[in-house]
């Protein structure tokens, strides 16, 4: 599980004879080791890990060294946790789907034990044929709780908990980041005081991890023995004493060869475990590190006894000085900056076994960027809105009292114009007999001239007239009634009454605009030989003709299948007297007439505007 990089990072590898801490500090994009601390047990006279985990103990140190407030990370020893590397996993899995994968594998691993158990995994480089190498740590869930409770105790944060061997890896693979692409077999020592941490590994990727039954104290044993003092005495001789590794019967080569035991059974192990290709892989690098590593010859030892170089690497401390005066690497650092460069986000391997209450902080505190990110979102998008809305309620105040503006000037105006659109009117209204008498007669030129273009030969129109004539002349042929009559009132004498009241004379030439008739329809009237024994096709052909011209409307041309009146009578009974007796030399021929309606009229009568409301001044 990896957490969110941080600026300053602490790392405490708490061993059987020291503490040892160390801080990382970030510039730029590059991390330093600001400063480290050892805290010696022995010499403290600190007997148990409860008296460790205290106030008295790691507690005083830490607020002697100003870090009671430090957020540490802490790591667990190997013989208390395992790993599984796992091969077989399918590649391109899903997260969900890899977790329970995971959680399978560690119910399968955890057996029959009544104890829960944590687990976290990472998904390694794919090499050698396997596409998808995973792998997992656990340890008992009791175990990492304690370490929860002995940090409460101390007291300090706990920020993070891992193993001990993964923090070995990501120190290494941080000092010699070339070993990520080298495909040798390299195996990583770890000496503490009493038990030692291997870890495998080829490409980068942590093929084993185990813990061996051999410490540095093995070496201090042997030195008090030899040197004939005790182990206090011994332990203060070490840093400097250089053991006889060519004779055969020192006790010095007689401890490292328990080592190349306990190393050599590991090994076997992880060979009968691992696919043929790795397993058959020659180790081609050891390096060493922890307190044990700084005992002289031991590498040269090693080196000479499997044939491969052996060398001892560890962080830059500024404490300690080489000949040169530059700072100095120290071996026993090494889990320290392991530890410290899982929770600042740059280790290789960030497999947590840190409790469910830590992970779960660390998720929110992961996630807390994201709330930041996205209320200053929110007050950022509030603040533009409010600005936005600000300058637009301004600007529609600004156009609103423009438009009450415009509206005041059109208040003044809108009588001015009221008057002039009825003296347009009235000039109009006074204008229309004028148009409409002018215009009847091209209307009725226009007609004949239409109607004479659509008749053929042997066809006539004796009858021509706008339906006013038409209709004028059918009216005249009724008796008009007459006025009814009354007698003059009469007093009670019998003598006529003065009539008082005025009598309206209503002139006939008048024209009253306002209910003037339009000419809307012409009337035609004639003849069309009969071809053919079809006595009304050229009726019918007339009348498409007629239809087809845009001055009529052309789905209301047709017959008027009334009788003759008037003028119109007239015309027709002499037209018929004429014809009849010529049938038998001319033809037969067949009457028609026809009523044309125009599909414009002359004028438009202008229509009274509306009168506007008047408005309540209150």
């Amino acid at each position: 599980m990896k957490f969110k990089s941080q600026n300053k990072t602490v790392g405490l590898d708490v061993g059987q004879s020291c503490a040892r801490l160390l801080v990382l500090e970030r510039k730029g994009k590059k991390l330093a080791i600001a400063r480290t601390e050892v805290f010696n047990i022995l010499a403290e006279g600190i007997l148990d890990e409860q008296e460790l985990y205290s106030e008295t103990g790691l507690g005083k140190w830490l607020k002697e060294k100003k870090l009671e407030k430090a957020k540490l990370t802490l790591g667990l020893p190997q013989y208390l946790c395992t790993t599984r590397i796992v091969n077989d996993f399918a590649p391109n899995v899903k997260q969900e789907a890899m977790e329970q994968m995971v959680n399978y594998e560690t119910t399968q691993l955890a057996g029959l034990s009544e104890d829960s158990f944590l687990s976290d995994y990472q998904s390694m480089t794919p090499a050698y044929d396997i596409a998808n190498p995973v792998i997992i740590g656990f340890c008992r869930e009791m175990l990492s709780n304690e370490m929860l409770e002995k940090a409460e105790k101390v007291p300090f944060e706990l920020q993070e908990l891992t193993m001990d061997a993964l923090a070995m890896a990501n120190a290494f693979l941080n000092l010699h980041p070339e070993a990520s692409t080298d495909d040798t077999l390299q195996l990583l020592i770890d000496i503490g005081t009493e038990n030692s941490t291997l870890v495998i590994m080829v490409h980068g990727n942590v093929l084993y991890t185990g813990s061996l039954m051999f410490g540095a104290k093995r070496f201090t044993q042997v030195l008090a023995l030899v040197e004939n003092c005790s182990e206090e005495d011994a332990e203060t001789k070490k840093p400097g004493y250089v053991p006889d590794w060519d004779d055969e019967d020192s006790p010095f080569l007689l401890a490292a060869r328990q080592l190349e035991q306990e190393l050599r059974t590991a090994i076997e192990n992880w060979r009968a475990g691992e696919i043929e290709a790795l397993a058959n892989q020659m180790v081609s690098h050891i390096w060493l590190s922890g307190g044990g590593a700084k005992t002289i010859g031991l590498d040269k030892h090693l080196s000479r006894t499997y044939g491969c170089p052996v060398d001892v690497y560890g962080p830059e401390v500024t404490d300690i000085k080489s000949i040169d005066s530059t700072p100095a690497i120290d071996p026993a650092f090494v889990t320290a900056y392991g530890l410290a460069l899982q929770t600042s986000g740059d280790a290789a391997y960030s497999i947590s076994l840190a409790p469910t209450f830590i992970r779960w902080r660390h998720k929110k505190l992961d996630r807390l960027k994201y709330l930041k990110t996205a209320v200053c979102f929110f007050f950022l998008t509030l603040f533009v809105s409010m600005i936005y809305a600000d300058y637009w309620l301004t600007k529609q105040m600004e156009e609103l009292n423009d438009g009450m503006d415009e509206l005041r000037k059109c208040d003044q105006l809108v009588p001015k114009l009221d008057s002039a659109l009825e003296q347009i009117e009235y000039q109009q209204r006074m204008l229309l007999p004028f148009v409409e008498m002018g215009g009847r007669s091209k209307v009725l030129l226009n007609t004949i001239e239409i109607v004479q273009q659509a008749m053929e030969p042997g066809e006539w129109c004796f009858y021509f007239a706008d339906e006013f004539s038409y209709l004028n002349v059918k009216s005249e042929n009724k008796e008009e009634p007459q006025p009814e009559t009354r007698p003059a009132p009469t007093d009670m004498f019998g003598t006529a009454a003065l009539q008082t009241e005025p009598v309206e004379v209503v002139d006939k030439n008048r024209v009253n605009i306002q209910t003037m008739p339009l000419l809307s329809s012409m009337i035609i009237g004639g003849y069309t030989p009969v071809t053919n024994n079809k006595r009304y096709a050229g009726v019918v052909r007339l009348q498409s003709k007629l239809r087809e011209n845009p001055l009529f409307i052309s789905d209301k041309v047709d017959t008027i299948v009334e009788e003759w009146q008037g003028r119109g009578l007239h015309a027709s009974l002499g037209w018929n007297q004429f014809l009849k007796p010529q049938r038998a030399a001319i033809g037969e021929y067949t009457e028609y007439k026809l009523i044309l309606p125009l599909s414009r009229k002359l004028v438009d009568i202008p229509k009274v505007a509306p009168k506007p409301n008047k408005k309540n001044k209150k």
